[in-house]
């Protein structure tokens, strides 16, 4: 559902709409739920210019809680975040030997 769901909502220009997810950051975030400030999430959809941004549908990226607006949408709750507000795009999340 939530794939069918994203194909049909597109955010403005230089947005994204993504999914917070709820798996171990591994190396990447250490987890202080007291006070967390960045969480990972999956780009559902984009809406971009040609300016050099290389974020992509599907892409696993970092970003601060609070500089998206949350939307919940049939019981489910996504961001819609501006692209220059994203941290970090996770290239590869799985350890190197």
């Amino acid at each position: 559902m939530i794939k069918s769901l994203a194909l049909k909502i597109r955010p403005s220009k230089n947005r994204a709409f993504i999914k917070e997810i709820d798996e171990p950051a591994g190396r990447f975030l250490e987890s202080n739920s007291s006070n967390k400030t960045t969480t990972m999430a999956r780009v559902l959809s984009l809406y971009k210019d040609d300016d050099g941004k290389e974020y992509r549908v599907g892409d696993k990226i970092i970003y601060h809680i609070g500089s998206g607006i949350p939307v919940k949408i049939a019981g489910i709750e996504y961001v819609i975040v501006d692209l220059d507000k994203i941290l970090a795009k996770i290239e590869n999340d799985k350890e190197e030997n």
